[in-house]
């Protein structure tokens, strides 16, 4: 486990274009937090580069050329602070974290079936969450564990009773980098029918890589009812006050010159597709954690 240090960094410095990951990754962690769900925080900032040897930072090497006397002002950036917990992760490969894959998130340890079946339920619901937004860089070098509830055992260790699912970037939220077009057109679940069941509409064609596909990304994942009403219930008790103020703070109306009125409406069609699609019930021998 590790505890990440308290900090706040400026992330995502480079212009308002087709690379940049600012308004989704305000937008996605908004709505995360607004529904219980652990995440790090992002304020959109303006920043004053006094001797700026680039007015592109993330494009440029920081180091590339020497400091000049010129002023950049940068519109479109955040500051980011990170979440107050341990991150549970797993082993180091090279120089990063490897993280979480999808399908290690059946691992849970409970004291009763039952126990085990409400937090598998729960880790689904989560995985519906990232297709919703269709978050398609969630990667296993995207996800953690946050360890929440631990407790220290007789080896003078600490074990983790309680944890939860953390989604580290958002920056390929909303149809790869807020393509509001397209994020608008896919359904939340591309099938839905008694036989079937809900399958999501996270597939090849909304992914980058055409048929190459990233590990950790479950395409075309069949969700239980129980994942749908928890995820959908969540959803539903945002009021259309807090969408709109949602899409404003975030900057979506601003980068997509689409109404928050829009956003509205088509948010609201996504949650009613969900809570009238005919899901089955959670098996675990089905479930999309055991793919």
């Amino acid at each position: 486990m590790v505890n990440p240090q308290k900090n706040y960094a400026a992330d995502n410095l480079r212009p308002l274009d087709s690379g940049s990951e600012v308004v989704e990754t305000m937008l996605a962690s908004n709505i995360a937090k607004l529904i219980g769900l652990p995440t790090k925080s992002f304020c959109p900032a303006v920043i004053t580069c006094n001797g700026c040897p680039s007015s592109n930072p993330w494009r440029d090497d920081r180091a590339s050329k020497p400091a000049s006397k010129s002023k950049v002002q940068m519109d479109w950036t955040l500051v980011e602070d990170p979440a107050e917990a341990y991150i549970v992760s797993a082993k180091y490969e090279g120089n990063v974290p490897n993280g979480v894959d999808y399908v290690e998130l059946k691992n849970v340890k409970a004291d009763t079936p039952e126990r085990k079946k409400e937090l598998l339920i729960n880790r689904e619901a989560w995985m519906l969450w990232v297709n919703f937004i269709q978050n398609t860089d969630m990667g296993a070098f995207n996800i953690r564990l946050l360890c929440d509830e631990y407790e220290k055992t007789a080896d003078d260790k600490y074990e983790c009773r309680h944890s939860s699912v953390y989604a580290h970037d958002y920056g390929h939220s909303f149809y790869r980098h807020l393509t509001y077009s397209k994020w608008s057109g896919i359904p939340v679940f591309q099938k839905s029918d008694k036989k079937s069941g809900c399958r999501a509409g996270l597939n090849q064609k909304t992914t980058p890589w055409g048929n190459i596909g990233l590990k950790g990304i479950i395409l075309g994942a069949e969700f239980s009812s129980e994942a749908r009403d928890i995820l959908v219930g969540k959803l539903s008790r945002i009021t259309d006050e807090q969408w709109v103020t949602l899409f404003q703070i975030s900057r979506a109306e601003e980068a997509t010159k689409v109404k928050s009125s829009t956003w509205l409406s088509d948010i609201k069609k996504k949650i009613q597709q969900m809570k009238s699609a005919d899901c089955l019930p959670f098996d675990a021998g089905k479930s999309v954690l055991f793919n």
